[in-house]
């Protein structure tokens, strides 16, 4: 399961898996802190993701592909 998901304090991982959406046409990423230091994260996400994740650019849908297909791709992704 948690090859479907970012976590730790690799920010390639993180920048990977946002792309995923991203590509699926998506313009809104929430990033969630699990872990016990909420300070660290947030200054992980100033210093290492936040200009990388605003740079990414959401797909525009295809005549043959739509966002909703490409989205339950994912879901049936990350539940497989």
């Amino acid at each position: 399961m948690l090859k479907q998901f970012a976590c730790g304090p690799d920010p390639e991982r993180h920048v990977e898996v946002a792309t995923q959406f991203t590509d699926a046409g998506l313009d809104r990423i929430v990033m969630q802190n699990a872990g016990p230091d909420p300070d660290g994260f947030i200054e992980f996400f100033r210093t290492q993701l936040e200009s990388r994740l605003r740079a990414l650019e959401p797909a525009k849908p295809s005549a043959a592909t739509s966002v909703k297909g490409a989205v339950a791709g994912a879901v049936k992704a990350a539940v497989s």
